[in-house]
């Protein structure tokens, strides 16, 4: 099998951010053939970024499966072992950086890697010229403007609006409706813990089930709404559904 543990991994992989998938998310966000897209060693390579799992993954046979073959490979994580500036991606996880962004997305092909390397420093490069009021470079700014109009067909990690705002979810109750709002700072704040939060105060409020499935619709609602102004998710209820709705101002 080409699994490694986390101590066995080649220097050269080691210089590459580690992107460590929580079992739930892959099997919220992926089948045998988008996760065989994920996993490939080409993929990675491209992109500049190593995969790593949380054990337990490997009890979703698909994962294995993808894992026995030559062209995947993937670093194992024990249940709470934890790597310096790894990126941890759960089912509540709603922002990451454009590269990564990127390469969890499977239908974005392997040759966008080595352009989404470069995304990262152009946005870097285009805010700090924004601060001081001076302009980039044209072809910079094509090459910008293509890189961020593939990313903004993401599905899973959509591009967020780049603006301090408000967000507001709109709960319904028996007695009208309740609104729960956080002020965001930036397009980049990431707000998982804070969804993840609302997911267990629905729960007690509104009997909101605590699975997988309302998990992923309701950050899916909130990230719907920080890339496109609003967003919505019928969430399972004990008796019924109810609909929450998500606005970014």
């Amino acid at each position: 099998m080409t699994v490694v543990k986390l101590s066995g991994i080649p220097e050269e992989v080691l210089g590459r951010p580690l992107v460590v998938l929580d079992s739930e998310f892959v099997q919220a966000r992926y089948d045998q053939d988008s996760f065989a897209k994920i996993a490939s060693r080409k993929r990675q390579l491209a992109f500049g970024v190593t995969l790593g799992l949380r054990g337990s993954a490997l009890e979703l046979p698909y994962v294995k499966a993808v894992l026995e073959g030559e062209s995947a490979v993937a670093a194992i994580l024990k249940r709470g072992e934890k790597a310096s500036g790894a990126w941890s991606i759960t089912p509540y996880t709603d922002v990451v950086p454009p590269r990564i962004a990127l390469y969890l997305e499977p239908d974005v092909p392997d040759e966008v890697g080595e352009k989404a390397r470069r995304l990262e420093e152009l946005v870097a490069t285009a805010s700090e010229a924004k601060r001081y009021g001076i302009g980039i470079p044209h072809k910079m700014g094509e090459e910008l403007e293509e890189l961020n109009r593939i990313w903004s067909n993401a599905k899973i990690f959509r591009k967020p609006i780049h603006r301090p705002g408000s967000l507001k979810v709109s709960v319904p109750t028996p007695f009208g409706t309740t609104v729960v709002s956080w002020k965001v700072m930036s397009g980049d704040q990431p707000l998982a813990d804070t969804i993840e939060h609302l997911h267990v105060y629905l729960h007690v409020t509104s009997d909101v089930l605590l699975d997988l499935e309302n998990a992923i619709r309701l950050r899916d609602a909130i990230v719907r709404a920080r890339a496109e102004g609003n967003g919505e998710a019928q969430l399972k209820t004990k008796r019924r559904s109810i609909t929450i709705k998500a606005i970014f101002l």
